[in-house]
């Protein structure tokens, strides 16, 4: 199939509308500028009360999961014993 140069010319140039096209809505396409925000309507933020801004202490990720998972351990055994208690009469 003999495919001529104007029509790869022509291709190559859609290919690029599309692209411009497709830049203007993408970050990283758009050499890392920023995009525009869509304005749309503003609703207002109720807050009441004092509001302090804190920092999270994420020195001990897994404190709170081994805190539940012995819970639950604890909640098991006393279920356990329970249960044999009732069975043993």
């Amino acid at each position: 199939m003999k495919i001529s140069y104007i029509k790869i010319l022509s291709f190559r140039f859609e290919l690029l509308k599309i692209f411009k096209r497709v830049s203007k809505t993408n970050n990283a396409l758009n050499n890392n500028k920023p995009l525009e925000h869509l304005k749309g309507k503003e609703y207002p933020i109720y807050v009441e009360g004092k509001l302090v801004r804190e920092t999270i202490d994420k020195s001990g990720d897994f404190i709170q999961v081994g805190e539940r998972f012995r819970a639950m351990t604890d909640n098991v055994e006393n279920e356990e014993g329970l249960s044999q208690n009732l069975f043993l009469g």
